[in-house]
């Protein structure tokens, strides 16, 4: 019976998740009411309350989802420590992109987003502790500036692949990446 439940929590969340990317593309994520996210997503507000308290927490969820999905990631290349590692961890990331297109899509080309300055924050933050941890006589007054630029770099570039629909495969764009 719980099985049965949990299958109909994550279909309904699956739908609403669907139903915002969208709406997302249609229009920016805050003049999307709950009612006509509901209606997109075929329930009723009373089963939207039951899982959101709004359109604001959808959002969220889905970014802390991908920023979830990348310091988990970032945290087994660092525990490799080596040039495959990074090459794997750049890899399977635009894999993932590439995989969850839509999100992505939504998320790092909407120009009234956010995301992508949040997620840069997160990258840099993440690969300036690396380096406190990992590299501390590297770590001086100006080696974030450098983690921001690389960041900066590689982020515009992926933005530009996934608006441009992927035009080489992910292996080629994490060797031109990495190169």
């Amino acid at each position: 019976m719980e099985l049965d439940r949990d299958r109909r929590v994550t279909k309904t969340k699956n739908a609403i998740r669907s139903s915002l990317l969208s709406l997302m593309a249609e229009k920016p994520h805050p003049s999307i009411s709950v009612s006509e996210l509901c209606r997109r997503a075929d329930i009723g507000r009373g089963t939207f309350y039951l899982h959101y308290n709004d359109v604001y927490e959808v959002v969220e969820e889905i970014e802390e989802e991908i920023l979830d999905y990348f310091r988990d990631s970032c945290f087994r290349y660092f525990d490799s420590e080596n040039q495959a590692g990074f090459q794997a961890l750049v890899n399977n990331s635009l894999l993932w992109v590439k995989d969850n297109e839509e999100i992505f899509r939504t998320f790092l080309l909407d120009p009234g987003s956010d995301f992508s300055a949040k997620f840069l924050s997160y990258l840099v933050d993440l690969f300036y502790y690396h380096d406190i941890k990992y590299h501390p006589s590297r770590v001086n007054k100006i080696s974030k500036y450098k983690i921001v630029q690389t960041c900066s770099g590689y982020l515009g570039a992926v933005r530009s692949w996934v608006s441009d629909h992927f035009p080489v495969t992910c292996e080629e764009f994490a060797k031109l990446l990495i190169s």
